[in-house]
């Protein structure tokens, strides 16, 4: 405290929803894995060890997120419906879907199953979330890559 003024905490730095492409693409790796030790080509530790990987990796993401977005109201909301980094959003859902299927539902089939099951609907109610904003949302095209954006007419 210096000449009476509090400081003011730190807040956590922003953590964008596409960092959740981290994980995905990492479980990817781990399924290529799996493909290749289904055919003997490659053992699978390889691919449950990528997959436990990409699984920490979700889990630091979204602890980090968590953190940033909690001292914030509205940053969830203001996240979930912006028209460029929303979709990364389904990522929080698809990503531990897929890991599950990958190592639970081998080794416990009814746990596996229920957890898929239950990330299924949770995707499902997302998409139609997305949906409705996209329908009931004025987009701008402006917000949108420039390449999406119609194209100008030509002058002449």
């Amino acid at each position: 405290m210096q000449d009476g003024v509090v400081p003011s905490p730190q807040l956590p730095p922003k953590i964008p929803l596409n960092f959740f492409a981290i994980p995905f693409g990492l479980l990817g790796l781990a399924d290529c894995w799996f493909v290749a030790a289904k055919f003997s080509l490659a053992p699978i530790a390889i691919a449950d060890v990528l997959t436990a990987i990409a699984a920490l990796i979700w889990l630091t993401v979204l602890i980090a997120y968590a953190r940033y977005a909690r001292p914030r109201p509205g940053a969830l909301v203001a996240d979930l419906t912006d028209p460029i980094a929303s979709p990364f959003a389904a990522l929080v859902v698809i990503m531990p879907m897929l890991a599950v299927a990958d190592a639970v539902y081998p080794h416990a089939h009814d746990l596996g199953r229920m957890v898929v099951d239950l990330l299924i609907t949770a995707t499902v109610l997302l998409g139609g979330f997305f949906t409705g904003q996209w329908i009931y949302r004025p987009l701008a095209f402006q917000s949108m890559h420039p390449e999406l954006a119609p194209a100008e007419p030509a002058q002449g």
